[in-house]
């Protein structure tokens, strides 16, 4: 019996120490779960595939530059580095370096937490023209703006030039264009914000902003953190202008029935006005914004001079005001707005990666099929060995932290698929990867890049320098020349 018990065990061990697993993508979500894997099972064998020369992904490119303390879940994967033995493959893009079907080959296990890049559109007339025009901008294309994203480079937003701004949707990325269009510049100088970023906001002309949502005050995507900060911008001569486009009669006799995260938000913005203030009043404002609800775009004027938006007025069907998901319908009433640029933030989309037909994968709306984040195949049956984590199993909803709770609880899923034996059989044990004309990076390749910004940046009195060209990177990780490395600092300077 004892002989039979140990037997098991050691085979069970066996399982775990033999077992490979591939986690494509490097940002939060992978990080975390290769965390948890490994803290509760260390004898895994795990590769991180990273299609950028920089690992972090959405902790990287994703957060505002001015939440820098968001950014320290990287601690976790630079912890992970030091402590354990994970490969690390990076400027390697799955589905064009290398397919998905080799990966299978040679891995019992592949985590899809790639992320979601594409951002929905209005799909709406003139929404296309508009772009063309250089009068709409995505919330994607700015954010990857300020946060040097190296495959974004687009014409830079001409905040220069314009003086009102329209934000179509009102979640936490709404939130942070706005409060990094309005808030003072020198909160942002000694930031990770990308220089060429920078130099065009020293001449930010933005004065006034006004976010719009299709629904109502209950439906406000924004955390309570994010609206607290932009209201508190009132101390730099910013005022909020309120609440338009919605009754709020009944939602101020009825908030304390909400749960506590949407009564704190309905607090907050209720209140500012009347509550007393820790810091002292501007006598005169010159920037402003506002919260506008039931709104949606319906076409879209537009040319290289200026902008128009009809909107139409949406009424909110409910049975009482306390109801939180509310179902809308369009009047025949309109609205034209003649804002000077519109940024829509609509969320984001994930997109499939080539082979997701041939090997069953079910990809539709943006999204991953799962259940409990094991992979779907078209008959809606768990794919043994496949699983999904982050937007791609969720779109782009909560924030970092809640990652934190799914990975501990997809690793639970592994290791108990694991140990019952409900992984991919591989042949091949060797994990060998040859790609021509590209060069695989490694975690020191990494190493050598961070060690350039951080230095970089604190010549500049900067928090980090963040290159934003992949050649630039390449470079810099292969010179080891002082004189090379100074005249690419001088290029970084100049880069617009």
């Amino acid at each position: 019996m004892i002989n039979s018990s140990l037997k098991a065990n050691f085979i069970i061990f066996k399982r775990f120490q033999s077992t490979k697993i591939a986690i494509i993508g490097s940002g939060p979500s992978s990080f975390y779960t290769a965390h948890e894997l490994i803290k509760k099972q260390p004898n895994l064998n795990i590769s991180i595939f990273e299609k950028l020369p920089t690992p972090f992904g959405l902790s990287r490119y994703g957060i505002s530059p001015d939440h820098n303390e968001v950014k320290n879940c990287e601690e976790i994967l630079i912890n992970l580095n030091e402590k354990s033995q994970i490969n690390y493959y990076c400027n390697v893009e799955i589905g064009k370096d290398l397919k998905l079907s080799e990966l299978k080959s040679k891995f019992n296990i592949i985590i899809m937490a790639y992320g979601a890049s594409l951002e929905k559109k209005l799909n709406i007339k003139g929404e296309n023209q508009a772009y063309l025009n250089g009068k709409l901008f995505s919330s994607k294309q700015i954010v990857d703006w300020y946060n040097g994203y190296p495959e974004n480079h687009l014409r830079p937003p001409p905040f220069d030039k314009v003086k009102e701004v329209t934000i179509i949707g009102n979640g936490n990325v709404a939130m942070d264009i706005a409060r990094i269009l309005l808030m003072p510049l020198s909160k942002l100088s000694k930031t990770d914000i990308t220089n060429h970023s920078y130099e065009i906001l020293k001449s930010n002309k933005v004065e006034k902003i006004n976010i719009i949502a299709r629904r109502g005050i209950l439906e406000s995507s924004f955390s309570t953190r994010e609206i607290r900060e932009l209201l508190k911008l009132e101390e730099f001569g910013i005022k909020f202008e309120g609440i338009k486009g919605q009754d709020l009669t009944l939602i101020k006799l009825v908030k304390n029935k909400f749960d506590r995260i949407l009564k704190r938000k309905l607090d907050i913005l209720m209140e500012f006005n009347s509550k007393p203030k820790p810091y002292q009043i501007p006598n005169k404002f010159n920037k402003f914004w506002n919260l506008q609800y039931l709104k949606s775009p319906i076409e879209i004027l537009s040319s290289s001079d200026q902008i128009e938006i009809k909107f139409v007025k949406n009424v909110i069907k409910q049975n009482s005001p306390i109801e939180s998901t509310s179902n809308i319908e369009q009047t025949n009433e309109y609205e034209i707005h003649k804002p000077d640029l519109l940024i829509t933030s609509l969320g984001y989309l994930g997109e499939p990666l080539p082979e997701f037909k041939d090997l069953n994968i079910n990809f539709q709306d943006g999204l991953i099929k799962n259940d409990n984040f094991k992979i779907l195949d078209l008959n809606n049956k768990p794919i043994d060995g496949f699983y999904v984590i982050g937007w791609l199993n969720s779109q782009s909803k909560g924030p970092i932290l809640n990652q934190v709770l799914n990975s501990s609880k997809l690793s639970e899923i592994i290791l108990k698929d694991i140990k019952d034996g409900k992984i991919n059989q591989i042949d091949d044990n060797e994990v060998d990867f040859k790609i021509n004309n590209k060069k695989i990076l490694n975690w020191q390749d990494w190493e050598k890049l961070n060690k350039f910004e951080l230095e970089f940046g604190k010549e500049n009195n900067k928090l980090r320098w963040k290159v934003p060209k992949i050649d630039q990177m390449i470079k810099i990780i292969k010179s080891d020349d002082n004189k090379e490395l100074n005249e690419l600092k001088n290029e970084l300077k100049e880069y617009k």
